[in-house]
Parts: structure tokens; sequence; C-alpha cells
């Protein structure tokens, strides 16, 4: 057998095999069309609805501006279903389980007039 020549009739690096390697793929195509979208000026449709969400959020206030917030969401942060946790705790609680932490509508509220006086 010469060294071109498979050594089996099965398995192994075959001639023409595979996906040609200029082929395009489904991220590289939407990489591409975002590449073309801001080489035209054009802005990216998540940025179209951050634009309207500032435009509500300071127009109307947060409330308002939640259903935008909500669409956004999914684009800008991954779901926890997806991440793999692998966290240390190091605080143990009372009763030798996690630490509970509460957040009060006090926090929630002095968090919002955060947002609203730098908007």
């Amino acid at each position: 057998m010469g060294a071109d020549e498979p050594k089996s009739k099965r398995g192994g690096r075959r001639a023409g095999a595979g996906r040609p390697p200029t082929r395009r793929t489904v991220a590289t195509t939407a990489l591409d069309v975002v590449v073309r979208w801001r080489a035209d000026g054009k802005r990216e449709p998540l940025q179209v609805m951050l634009d309207a969400m500032e435009h509500v959020l300071a127009e109307n206030g947060p409330v308002a501006a939640f259903p935008f917030a909500q669409a956004c969401a999914p684009f800008m942060h991954a779901r926890l279903g997806t991440i793999e946790h692998s966290a240390v705790v190091a605080h143990v609680g009372a009763d030798g389980g996690p630490v509970a932490v509460r957040v009060s509508a006090d926090v929630y509220r002095a968090i919002a007039e955060e947002v609203a006086a730098k908007t």
C-alpha cells in the first residue's frame, strides 16, 4: 500500500468528504449581515429596540418601558437554565442551609429613583 492509499476500506479521511471550507454557515451569514448593516450606517434590530426603550423610559418612566426591556432581555442575557452553575457556598445560614437574602420594597424604590434621576 502506498502512502496516499487508505489502510482500510472503512473510515478515515476521504477526498471530497465533509463540508467545503468555503461553505457559508448560519453564523457567518448572520455576521455578514450585521457587518453590512454597520457599514451602511444602519442599526441592528436590537439597537432599535433599545433606543425605543430609552425613549419611552425618558418620556413615560420605567413602568411604560418594561415591555421593551422584557423584549430585549433574551438577546442581552443568557437564560439561567443554559448556564452551568458551579459556585461554592462560603456562607451558611442559621439552620445549616444557604443564606436567605431578602430585598425589601424600599430597596426597589431606591433603585427606581436612582434610575429616574440618571435619565
